[in-house]
This record gives structure tokens, sequence and C-alpha cells, in this order.
């Protein structure tokens, strides 16, 4: 089960956090979420890594993809399969990259209502409901057209 999702830009700074169910205290967060810009400013030459961070107590795992200057994050727990999530992360780049033409930094932090839309067509509580990129977009264009009327 997916625990978060995260996107960061290149520096380590939160763009998105979603959290669906708490594997952290509110306390541990901020402490959490500095180890995690560090890791990420850290991996400078790679574009898919896992991390292994001491504040999760070996009971999560991170899964990270880097897109040029966009980061994406999965903490998940044990039972999840990482080479999966990371073909998930992919996918949901690339609905973003249909919606946005070429997604950037700049179109995370100016339509977060989109993002979060996108998220919600993809992940579900925490589990991964949809994986086909052509029903996410044509899912998403038709709750714009809904909005527009």
């Amino acid at each position: 089960m997916i625990k978060a999702a995260i996107i960061l830009n290149a520096s380590g700074k939160v763009l998105l956090l979603r959290i669906y169910e708490s594997f952290i205290s509110e306390s541990q967060e901020k402490d959490f979420l500095a180890a995690l810009h560090n890791e990420v400013s850290e991996k400078k030459g790679g574009t898919n890594f896992i991390i292994e961070e001491e504040i999760l107590k070996d009971q999560y795992t991170i899964v990270c993809r880097r897109y040029e200057t966009i980061c994406f994050v999965l903490i998940c727990d044990e039972h999840e399969n990482e080479l999966a999530l990371l073909d998930f992360i992919h996918i949901f780049a690339e609905v973003l990259d249909k919606v946005f033409t070429s997604v950037c930094e700049y179109d995370i932090v100016c339509n977060p209502d989109k993002v979060n839309y996108v998220l919600d067509e993809l992940i579900v509580d925490g589990n991964v409901v949809q994986i086909n990129v052509k029903e996410a977009v044509e899912s998403l264009k038709q709750q714009e057209k809904i909005e527009a009327s």
C-alpha cells in the first residue's frame, strides 16, 4: 500500500505532498522531509533510487524517480514491489506530461488542482487503480469539459 506521494523539485523543495495513511508522527514529519530533501539533493547522478531512512525504521520503502528538475517519491509498506512502483511513477509522469504538454515545476506549482486530480485518478486510498495513460488523460479531459460548462 502506498502511504504517501511526494513531488520535489531539483533542490528538494516539496511541490506536492499527499498522505494516504499516516506513517510518521507530525513531530517527525519535518525531520523526515529534511532528510528526504538531503537524500534527493545528494543523488544528482541517478534517476531511479530507493532510500533507506532511519526515521521509518525499516517498515517502509521510499522509491524515487527523477525527471530533469522534478523528483517523484512514493513511500510504501514493505509488501509493495519497488519495480512496479517505479513503473507507476513513470505512468504518473507520462499522464502529467500529456496533460501539461511537457510538464515542469511551474505547471505543478501553478496547477495543484490538476495534479491532485491526476493523482486521484491513479491512486485511491493508497492503492493503484489506474495504469492506462490514455484512460487517465481521457478522464481528465471529460472533467475539464464538465467544469467548462
